[in-house]
C-alpha cells in the first residue's frame, strides 16, 4: 500500500502511479513508461521530454504525523459508528418499550415493502409517476385563492 502525498489517499498494492491524482511515487516515468530519476528533464533512454509529475518529497521526520493525520479522522468515525451500534443494541437488548417500538415499525413497514417488491415495473413506474405528481400538486402555490382586496 502506498501513500501519496500529492492527495493523501493511499492505493493498494505497489503501484507505479497514483490511482487518484495520476502522480508517480519515486520516479519520472516517459511517455514510453521508462523509468527516470525524480529530477530528470528528458529520458535517459529514448530522450523524450513528456515526463510525469512525481509526488512532491516529504521530510522523514513529517512523514508519521501526515500519515496520523490523514487516518486518524477516519479511525474517530469508525470507532464512533461500532460504539453507536453498540448502544443501540445494548438498549433493544434491555429496553421493553424499544423492543415493541421496533416490532411496531417492522409490521407497519414490511407489508408496504413487500407490495412494493412484488409489483410488475411497469406498475411500479405508474405509481412513482403518480406520487411525484401528487407531491408537485401538493408543494406547489394555490394560484387565485384567498382574500382579494
Amino acid at each position: 500500500m502506498r501513500f501519496c502525498n500529492r492527495c493523501h489517499k493511499f492505493t493498494v498494492g505497489e503501484p507505479v502511479f497514483c490511482n487518484f491524482c495520476g502522480s508517480t511515487y519515486d520516479v519520472k516515468l516517459c511517455s514510453r513508461q521508462h523509468p527516470n530519476p525524480r529530477y530528470a528533464k528528458i529520458c535517459s533512454q529514448c530522450g523524450s521530454r513528456e515526463m510525469s509529475t512525481p509526488q512532491p518529497r516529504i521530510p522523514i521526520l513529517f512523514r508519521p504525523v501526515l500519515a496520523v493525520v490523514v487516518v486518524l479522522p477516519r479511525l474517530l468515525c469508525v470507532v464512533f459508528t461500532i460504539g453507536g451500534a453498540a448502544l443501540i443494541l445494548h438498549w433493544l437488548a434491555t429496553d421493553r418499550e424499544g423492543q415493541q417500538s421496533v416490532l411496531l415499525l417492522i409490521l407497519v413497514a414490511l407489508p408496504p415493502f413487500l407490495i412494493w417488491r412484488w409489483l410488475p415495473p411497469s406498475a411500479q413506474k405508474i405509481t412513482r409517476g403518480a406520487f411525484s405528481l401528487f407531491i408537485k400538486l401538493c408543494s406547489s402555490p394555490r394560484k387565485g385563492k384567498g382574500r382579494q382586496p
